[in-house]
């Protein structure tokens, strides 16, 4: 073998970059562009790889709080959401564009409802053992469900079954779901994060979880980090390819960006957009970005003072040019957005809206209608979370320039969700796209639900929210979607300038790292992630 093809053989299992690579290459005497060439077919031939099985992943993420937990019915960020995923299943998978309209079998196999949607049927895998041996029954399912339907569960994702009577099991692999309403969507919404299975005799929810996820807790310490190791009995064959996880925060952008540089990560979570381009010019890593119905927030607490007022709301709306903050915030790499959290790839998505572009001039008039020329507004926001201190600065600056006097106050990351999210008066916040808009608009937006951060209450919107869930002419649906959209454009309590992207970064040995379009249902695919030099 030549001296080539050694450096070749290296290259594809991960141990030179591909900077050292190709400087290897040119020293062989090879021109520029027969290098080129050559990176090119190996490159080729190294993604042609069958996955292989070993090796210890890093992950850092850019939140990991202290008084975090993986029970599924109190997760509330994605600090929780992170470490759930590698320990837990849910019936479904939300891929979209794959399976039965996005949707894969995972605990399920088959899933079927009644003629008036009803009634729901999903048929078990059988065989899924739990990471203490139990062997999964539809009791287990019908028991984790009921943690979430119970009426003083604290669980966020109780507004997504409000129409369902009764969770039941049909013998051991039937789990059936009984409506007082048709609801077409269930299966969507039973693929949602929360709603994965445990065992019914599980007493600890937290550090002594038991899922049927590909790893299962070996260790799991909130603010210092939390590893997890191989379910040997896994229901998915071949699967998972790593032997282990590690999850750690680093809150701060650049020393996450910078500990993936020196491969002390392998995975970052949530690049800051400040950094695409040089991850995009590294030899050593890599930018994953996946366009998302992910969206920033500035919700305003509509039942206080002074954002009781829809003049203010409106004053605040208008004052910010959409597409500049795209610009200066996300490096124009996400999606400008209307006051509403339909992303206009989605299906239900109101074309008739309009993108509202800074007007001074109405600025100025709301504000006077308001009698409210001269007050402060103060927007709450995280040091590193959805866009960080520089995306609230740069839209506080934006307002300023057109009337607005307003500031962004910076709060530490850690614990920002338990002491300033949904309890200051005008805050930063982010949503995973849904893959049914029924979904955002039940736990985010109708009034009561639990995590409604704008405290928005619309008579006429719960109304259409609750005929649509029934409605299967997909023209008239939409035409009822559409008037919600309206509805949180012009009267809504909170302000949604941008759809962003899910951006990522990997060290050139993770392989196959994909994210879901839809967070909420899991933000990456953990089973399927291996490492080139294991």
């Amino acid at each position: 073998m030549d001296k080539k093809e050694l450096l070749k053989n290296e290259f594809i299992k991960g141990k030179v970059s591909r900077r050292d690579f190709n400087a290897g290459l040119m020293g062989m005497g090879l021109t520029a562009a027969a290098a080129t060439t050559f990176i090119g077919a190996t490159i080729k031939e190294a993604e042609a790889q069958a996955p292989k099985k070993g090796g210890h992943l890093l992950v850092a993420t850019q939140d990991d709080t202290a008084g975090g937990t993986v029970d599924p019915i109190l997760m509330v960020n994605w600090s929780d959401l992170d470490r759930n995923g590698p320990l837990s299943n849910r019936l479904l998978e939300s891929r979209p564009g794959e399976g039965d309209n996005g949707l894969v079998g995972a605990l399920a196999t088959e899933w079927e409802s009644n003629a008036d949607a009803t009634e729901w049927y999903f048929r078990l895998r059988e065989g899924v053992e739990f990471h203490n041996g139990k062997t999964m029954t539809a009791n287990d399912v019908v028991h984790s469900f009921n943690r979430h339907h119970a009426e003083d569960s604290p669980s966020p994702a109780r507004a997504y079954i409000t129409s369902v009577t009764e969770f039941a099991a049909d013998g051991d692999n039937m789990l059936v779901v009984k409506l007082d309403a048709p609801n077409a969507d269930i299966p969507y919404v039973l693929s949602e994060y929360h709603f994965s299975v445990q065992p019914d005799d599980l007493e600890d929810y937290n550090t002594g979880y038991v899922g049927t996820g590909a790893w299962k807790i070996e260790e799991l310490e909130w603010g210092i980090g939390s590893t997890f190791v191989r379910h040997e009995n896994y229901w998915k064959e071949d699967a998972p390819y790593v032997d282990s996880i590690e999850i750690f925060g680093i809150p701060d952008n650049s020393s996450r960006f910078n500990a993936l540089l020196a491969g002390e990560a392998d995975i970052i979570r949530s690049v800051d957009s400040s950094f695409v381009s040089a991850l995009n010019d590294s030899e050593d890593a890599n930018l994953l970005a996946t366009a998302s119905g992910s969206h920033l927030t500035y919700p305003m607490r509509g039942d206080t003072s002074p954002y009781d007022n829809n003049d203010v709301r409106l004053a605040i709306k208008n004052a910010v040019d959409r597409e500049k903050f795209n610009e200066i915030a996300f490096n124009g790499l996400g999606t400008v957005g209307r006051d509403h959290p339909i992303a206009p790839f989605d299906p239900m998505h109101c074309d008739e809206i309009p993108l509202r572009e800074a007007d001074p001039d109405k600025v100025a008039y709301h504000l006077k209608q308001a009698g409210m020329e001269n007050h402060e507004f103060e927007l709450n926001v995280a040091a590193s979370l959805f866009g960080g201190a520089a995306a609230g600065e740069a839209f506080a600056q934006l307002a300023r320039d057109n009337g607005l006097n307003m500031t962004a106050k910076v709060n530490p990351a850690d614990g920002y969700w338990g002491s300033v999210w949904m309890t200051a008066p005008w805050s930063g916040s982010s949503w995973a796209g849904r893959p049914v808009a029924d979904m955002i608009f039940s736990i985010a937006y109708k009034a009561g639900s639990d995590w409604n951060e704008s405290f928005f209450e619309n008579e006429r919107f719960d109304e259409l929210l609750l005929a649509a869930r029934g409605e299967g002419d997909f023209d008239l649906r939409k035409e009822m979607y559409c008037e919600m959209q309206w509805i949180l454009y012009n009267d809504g309590s909170q302000i949604l300038p941008i759809f962003t992207p899910w951006l990522d970064g990997t060290s050139s040995r993770v392989m196959d790292l994909k994210a879901n379009p839809y967070g909420s249902m899991g933000y990456w695919f953990w089973d399927q992630i291996w490492l080139a030099d294991a």
